[in-house]
């Protein structure tokens, strides 16, 4: 079992559920199981040399699948944690700002790349946080980081925050397709709503339609205010540097993402009698009016979302955007009939935020304990300190890395009387 602290916090029948609901849902999204499952269906035959380069979070349980299933010639593997491969050398670099790891792992990629020859063959494992564990900026690392950090604070979603990662890049969109003189295909397990192929890792085998100019007018709107960044980025938008290409040689294959998550924890709950009133695919917006709206839909009956939410961060405490929205949720929560409901949010990754926690149960036994410590919800909020609320109420879910990512889900149950 994935959660850590299972027994601790099982103690209702709908609590029982959620925590199961949400283990269904990681098994479903196991990257080395899936990895597995569609590795085989490549023919390796037609290959002289099969070279693999995989980065994001489920990185070496992808690669130890590939390993044990194609003749894998060289690999590198760009991972935030570390671990051993038999075949292929595994970078531990920094994630979700990238560090001089990141940058070391993403010139071994390219070079691995650079080495495929035409009758070669380069597999692609792609997973959600490979745009900060592999690297080559076209700024300086610093920069990088800081306009990184900026736009993370601010409030921008994945699509803006990529889309100026890929025209910071020597790497991303669509650069290290390019680079390939062999036939690519890429693995991808998506961390990103709607399953964008351009936004997972920023895009790295599959072309680019925006423009320096769009970057620009992001990191204008978030405030972006390295001197470095905005240097290039109006220098591209001016053409003085060329556009990512919008073209690329490379076949990506889908191998899971939020969807599949969200069927796996949705079939087991109703499997077991749970009637959902609403499902919402895809959700995408500020954590807190989620968390608002999400308690206001219980009212009305049980409900299953997936998606991923941002988080404006204005303080300096700890927490993610499921905490940040199962917290807002405690704050809109019923007070008189909350007999039988639950609110569970949880990041599938198991890391949410700056935290180590991957999410959080809201129900009677959490505003229970809340009002006997007498904590105050706005303060934790004001102070984006969700992690540390949920933790003194013994509320928050523990699974350490899960070793995936497929963004986040949220599970509301309402006792549906007989």
């Amino acid at each position: 079992m994935k959660i850590k602290n299972y027994p601790q916090l099982a103690v209702t029948p709908e609590r029982k559920l959620a925590l199961q609901a949400f283990e269904k849902a990681l098994k479903a999204i196991d990257p080395y199981a899936i990895t597995k499952k569609e590795a085989p269906k490549i023919k390796a035959r037609e290959f002289q040399r099969i070279f693999v380069v995989a980065f994001g979070k489920a990185s070496v349980a992808m690669a130890k699948a590939v390993e044990e299933t194609l003749p894998v010639f060289k690999g590198v593997a760009a991972s935030p944690f570390p671990a051993k491969l038999r075949k292929m050398r595994v970078i531990s670099a920094g994630h979700p700002i990238p560090n001089e790891k990141s940058v070391k792992a993403g010139k071994e990629i390219l070079e691995l790349v650079r080495q495929a020859k035409e009758n070669d063959l380069v597999l692609c494992l792609i997973s959600g946080g490979g745009s900060a564990l592999a690297e080559i900026p076209r700024v300086s690392l610093q920069a990088l980081c800081e306009s990184t950090d900026t736009l993370l604070r601010n409030g921008a979603n994945i699509q803006e925050i990529n889309c100026i990662r890929r025209h910071l890049s020597e790497i991303k969109g669509g650069k290290l397709a390019k680079a390939c003189k062999g036939k690519m295909i890429a693995l991808v397990l998506s961390d990103v709503v709607g399953d964008r192929l351009d936004c997972i890792a920023s895009g790295t085998a599959i072309g680019d339609s925006t423009t320096f100019s769009q970057a620009l007018s992001i990191a204008r709107k978030y405030r972006v205010r390295n001197k470095e960044v905005l240097a290039l980025l109006e220098k591209g938008a001016r053409g003085g540097i060329a556009e990512n290409p919008r073209r690329v040689k490379a076949k990506n294959i889908i191998i899971a993402s939020n969807g599949t998550a969200l069927a796996a924890a949705k079939k087991f709950l109703q499997a077991r009698g749970v009637k959902f009133r609403r499902v919402f695919n895809n959700f995408e917006a500020n954590a807190d009016g989620l968390g608002a709206r999400f308690a206001r839909e219980l009212r009305k009956g049980s409900f299953i979302a997936g998606g991923e939410s941002t988080v404006v961060v204005k303080g300096n405490g700890k927490g993610g955007r499921s905490q940040q929205m199962a917290l807002r949720a405690l704050e809109n929560f019923p007070l008189r009939e909350n007999e039988g409901m639950l609110i569970a949010c949880f990041a599938t990754d198991g890391m949410d935020g700056n935290s180590r926690n991957a999410g959080a149960i809201v129900d009677k036994i959490t505003l229970g304990k809340a009002n006997k410590l007498k904590l105050d919800a706005r303060k934790f909020l004001g102070n984006n300190d969700s992690a540390s609320f949920f933790d003194k109420t013994k509320s928050s879910i523990k699974t350490a890395y899960t070793g995936t990512n497929a963004n986040d889900l949220v599970i509301g149950l309402k006792k549906q009387l007989r």
